[in-house]
């Protein structure tokens, strides 16, 4: 259904000559890619809403989606499974929230830092970057993570782990380690097997 509307779109824009039918493809799949996005979003934030968590949601996105973005990680194969696996790790998130110390997020921090600081960035391999650009994006990448769990620890410990918003900072951060590591551990596997 998505996809015929998209079509349709990019038709229209074409039709009206904002577009050219060159860059057809190109306008799908970024229309594509922003839908389905903003989709996943939305059904984050509906669901924190649902289940009471919804600050925690707000912070897991706004720490994941940059981190990620500049970072690299996973990338499933389709819109659905990007979904699957989004949603799937904001509910085992949101699941172990509660119970999470300080010690469990100190650990987090120093693996998730570590992760972070050996494969950063992660770039696809159809994109091609200059080593320059890549030490650029790498210093990018572990400012920002650093950056992060420096401020998630100091709410932690400011809030006595109250509240649970530096705790989410924190496990936001080590959420997007695991998809770098799932990301290096792919590439790996594909190569040796493929």
């Amino acid at each position: 259904m998505f996809t015929r509307i998209i079509q349709k779109t990019v038709s229209y824009w074409i039709s009206e000559k904002l577009i050219s039918d060159y860059d057809r493809d190109i306008y799908e799949y970024g229309f594509e890619l922003i839908l389905s996005s903003v989709i996943n979003i939305v059904v984050i934030l509906i669901s924190g809403i649902l289940v009471g968590r919804l600050p925690e949601s707000i912070v897991l996105l706004l720490i994941v989606i940059p981190l990620q973005s500049c970072g690299g990680g996973y990338h499933a194969k389709t819109h659905l499974r990007c979904f699957l696996i989004m949603y799937i790790g904001w509910c085992a998130v949101i699941k172990i929230l509660p119970y999470v110390n300080e010690l469990a997020v100190l650990c987090i921090a120093i693996a998730s830092l570590s992760v972070i600081f050996a494969l950063a960035p992660i770039i696809h391999e159809n994109v091609t970057m200059s080593a320059e650009r890549f030490r650029k994006m790498k210093m990018f990448v572990r400012r920002i993570a650093v950056s992060d769990v420096i401020i998630g620890i100091c709410l932690s410990w400011i809030t006595k782990g109250k509240h649970n918003i530096g705790y989410s900072i924190i496990i936001g951060v080590g959420v997007v380690s695991l998809s770098m590591f799932a990301a290096e551990f792919t590439r790996r596997f594909s190569r040796e097997n493929g």
